[in-house]
């Protein structure tokens, strides 16, 4: 039921977009009542009538006059809008549109009846109005719909008025002589000062620290001292960057209030929320709602969520009254991740003809379902024994590993079916064995060919930034000093240090590739 008078709202809010012509004949009519002997500046109420037999389930009309000369200042319910069915739902909007009060009526089970004044137009006729103003009637939908019927249009005519302005010029204020008394009487007694109504604020929420393709929620929430009874607004976001999922109304919304939720029909970063409470009205601090958003997968700029309110009104009994009100808009921020690092090791010192053992790390805040790399070394200085993959990588990844195909590199492919790499940890462990006549540093190069986050589902990876540091091998006599061994913040040693790679080009190199020459193939199983 709840869906069914949402549906109805969002209809009443979105009818008047074509209008319908009226019949010639009919037997009621609608009225503009024609006020006389106005003055620019003026506050005049205008009375939209009705007369005839009718029964209505159906009532959806604009009210026109020009903006640039009359500005609606409120709407007042007359007898034939305030006597509407118990059950009827009503929409009453002055602000959306400029120039056109749109006022609306959905009788579910009882009709509308009735003759007098429908609804009251308070104007104020601007200073730099020079003439008459036509107020006139649009009628665009009139019709009777009994539960169990069919809809028929009711016949009607409209008639139109106006603001007519006096024909007098208006007799000016004389002016008071001067006093000598340079602190002059008041005429009146000064009174207390006018007491400033509450202003409520709505506050759109943020989120920081947000990675790509996660999912937040973004509350909109208002506080203050106030009480509401209608509000039109939308909420503004980027749809190149967000998707909506679901949107949820808060605990401040009445059990009874009529919510209309829009955003599969709107225009694309829009999401229409319109609530009318017929009772109780909203009030105190909490949620509005509740919006659910995911969040693009190469998410790496902040981008703003807005709210526009178009209407936001008190209305206990006929006359709705404008509430004063501020809006503090969001903002979803993306996760600051510093870059993996990988890192070969480094031995200092070595006597030639010796066998070494060197770790390839990676470390950081990442997770990384693909992964292809080479180690490049000079197989006249190095010659690689065994290559044994580490704990880092998972028990189900297929791992490859190549070191015989292309002498001086070794090829390393890992692809993770459902966990990623993460954490930090050794990748590989390289054990080589050093020329007899090592007397030259030798550098181990670390080359990224691929190194991305493509979880389950995903069709397509999403590079994963990162550094490489370089390993190298020093001969005897090329040793740090004692407290000098290099580090990521320390001066080096006097012993030649590696060079740093920076973030290196996806070349497109897929891990067959690897595995394409007669190389040895390591593949990682799972332990019993």
């Amino acid at each position: 039921m709840k869906k069914f008078l949402a549906l109805l709202i969002s209809a009443m809010l979105v009818l008047g977009l074509v209008a319908i012509p009226a019949a010639a004949e009919g037997e009621v009519t609608f009225t503009a009542a024609t006020v006389n002997d106005v003055n620019p500046g003026d506050t005049v109420s205008v009375d939209i009538s009705i007369a005839g037999e009718y029964a209505a389930h159906g009532i959806n009309m604009d009210i026109n006059y020009d903006p640039e000369n009359l500005e609606v200042q409120s709407l007042t319910n007359g007898p034939v809008f305030a006597n509407r069915p118990e059950d009827a739902m009503a929409v009453k909007d002055y602000t959306t549109v400029p120039g056109a009060v749109k006022i609306s009526v959905i009788c579910p089970t009882d009709a509308l009846t009735g003759e007098g004044v429908f609804m009251t137009i308070n104007f104020k006729v601007k200073e730099s109005c020079t003439e008459d103003q036509p107020v006139t009637i649009t009628i665009n939908e009139f019709y009777n719909f009994p539960l169990g019927g069919s809809q028929t249009d009711i016949p009607y005519i409209v008639e139109n008025g106006s603001i007519n302005l006096a024909e007098t010029e208006p007799t000016p204020t004389p002016t008071a002589a001067p006093s000598d008394d340079p602190t002059p009487t008041p005429t009146t007694a000064p009174s207390e000062p006018p007491v400033e109504p509450g202003v409520a604020t709505f506050t759109v929420g943020s989120e920081e620290n947000v990675p790509g393709g996660a999912t937040v929620e973004i509350p909109v929430s208002l506080a203050g001292d106030y009480e509401a009874h209608i509000l039109n607004a939308v909420i503004n976001y980027d749809p190149a960057v967000l998707s909506v999922l679901d949107v949820e109304i808060g605990d401040i919304v009445p059990e009874d209030a009529f919510a209309s939720i829009d955003y599969e029909h709107r225009t694309p970063g829009t999401i229409y929320v319109g609530i009318i409470c017929p009772t109780d009205g909203i009030t105190g601090n909490g949620d509005v709602v509740t919006v659910t958003f995911k969040v693009a997968d190469d998410f790496d700029a902040p981008t703003p969520v807005t709210l526009e309110v178009n209407e936001f009104a008190y209305m206990p009994d006929t006359e709705e009254e404008p509430i004063e009100f501020q809006i503090v808009n969001g903002e979803i921020t993306p996760a600051e991740i510093e870059p993996a690092v990988f890192t070969m090791e480094s031995k200092y010192g070595v006597a030639g003809g010796s066998e070494i053992t060197l770790d390839f790390t990676l470390e950081g805040d990442y997770e990384a379902h693909t992964l292809y790399a080479n180690l490049v070394y000079d197989p006249e200085v190095l010659t690689v024994n065994n290559v044994e993959v580490g704990g880092l990588i998972p028990e189900d990844a297929a791992c490859v590993i190549d070191y015989e195909t292309n002498p001086g590199v070794i090829s390393i492919g890992v692809i993770c079916p459902t966990d990623g790499i993460t954490g930090d940890g050794v990748i590989v462990t390289v054990t080589f064995t050093v020329c007899e006549d090592f007397t030259e540093p030798t550098v181990i190069e670390v080359e990224i060919n691929e190194f991305e986050y493509m979880p389950v589902g995903a069709s397509n990876g999403t590079p994963i930034e990162y550094v490489a540091n370089n390993g190298i091998v020093t001969p005897l006599g090329d040793e740090p000093g004692p407290s000098d061994e290099p580090g990521p913040s320390d001066e080096p040693g006097p012993g030649p240090q590696p060079p740093v790679t920076g973030a290196a080009s996806l070349i497109g190199l897929g891990i067959l590739a690897i595995a394409t020459g007669a190389g040895v193939a390591i593949f990682r199983k799972k332990e019993d």
